[in-house]
């Protein structure tokens, strides 16, 4: 597991967890997920000399984790355009190959 796929399993990880102890009833869905994830971060975690290999069970579950945080993530910004389609503003756009990031494009809406 590389650290892009460690973080975004951690932030898959809070983000369940929050919208669990909201009262999503979607979430309820992953409670033990979410135990099975947490219960062996906290134990193995919290060891001094255990090594990464002790961490392998919940390896599977943080990855789906990490998946759940990039399709909130996407839908996040999917309601973030469509809010700024709705106001006509400003929003930076990221560019392909040979643009540089940042440059800005006025979003239209034909409503």
């Amino acid at each position: 597991m590389g650290p892009a796929l460690g973080i975004s399993g951690l932030v898959g990880t809070a983000i369940a967890t929050w919208r669990l102890v909201r009262g999503r009833p979607r979430e309820r869905e992953a409670i033990l997920l979410l135990a099975w994830t947490l219960l062996n971060l906290a134990y193995f975690g919290g060891q001094f000399a255990k090594y990464l290999r002790y961490l392998l069970p919940a390896y599977f579950a943080i990855a789906i984790l990490a998946a759940y945080a990039l399709l909130q993530g996407t839908d996040w910004l999917a309601r973030v355009l469509a809010r700024a389609a709705q106001r006509q503003t400003i929003v930076p756009v990221f560019g392909g190959q040979g643009r540089p990031a940042g440059r800005f494009a006025y979003i239209q809406s034909d409503a």
